[in-house]
């Protein structure tokens, strides 16, 4: 598994006490994906999608956090971020958390988080390809509103619709794979035009055994070898 990123920023982020029966209006999950992603947009970093387990990692921390009274990023029962993400049944490589708390809408508690560093870094992370996000409302608490976001990636995970990325069902699509894999791996020179069409989902975990072996299943023969890869990449890079 890749590292763990997780911030302890929340107290940058809490807001006045929210109102009486104040409650995010409209469709915040939908809200929520829109502005994270534009926020990576302006960046030049791809867009997340939405995972349901994810979204019942964070729902479940924000309800935890509303029913105790408190803003943390470790449970009233002592769980982790990742352990929480673990038991929902994601089985991620990487993940990270940002909460806040009194935040009454999307854009306030957003605009909290991008203007704090740490908070910024989890919203902007490449590796990074899922997302889930939820807040619980409990008026006798001392900030009312909950929030959390859940950041994560996983090979065997999926996102439920939208900015999902095609699954590779072809033999260029995992030559593009590969090109983008020997790249990483330093065995070529990585150029500008590969590296604007390298898929940042199979970045941080992609191994050459894997991709040999997904190919050979396409294509029903085993005549991938190392050299003749070289070779078409090299091709590919020529102009």
């Amino acid at each position: 598994m890749l590292s763990v990123s997780q911030f302890s920023l929340a107290l940058l982020l809490v807001a006045a006490t929210a109102s009486t029966d104040a409650v995010p209006s409209g469709d915040y999950y939908s809200a929520m994906l829109t502005a994270v992603n534009a926020a990576r947009a302006k960046q030049g970093v791809p867009a997340l999608c939405m995972n349901k387990k994810l979204q019942a990692a964070a729902q479940r921390h924000s309800d935890d956090m509303a029913k105790n009274n408190y803003m943390a990023h470790d449970g009233a029962d002592g769980s982790t971020m990742s352990q929480r993400i673990t038991e929902a049944g994601y089985e991620w490589d990487g993940c990270a958390e940002n909460v806040a708390a009194g935040q009454e809408e999307v854009d306030s508690v957003m605009q909290g988080w991008l203007d704090s560093p740490g908070h910024y870094e989890n919203i902007m992370n490449r590796d990074y390809t899922m997302f889930g996000t939820a807040y619980s409302y409990n008026k006798d608490t001392t900030y009312g509103i909950y929030w959390t976001q859940d950041f994560a990636s996983g090979e065997t995970e999926a996102c439920d619709g939208g900015n999902s990325s095609t699954p590779c069902k072809s033999y260029k699509c995992w030559l593009n794979k590969i090109l983008c894999l020997f790249s990483i791996k330093s065995l070529i020179n990585f150029n500008a035009p590969l590296q604007r069409r390298c898929d940042p989902v199979w970045q941080p975990h992609l191994t050459l055994f894997t991709v040999r072996r997904r190919m050979e299943e396409i294509t029903g023969a085993s005549s991938v070898y190392d050299a003749g890869l070289r070779e078409l990449i090299r091709e590919q890079q020529i102009g």
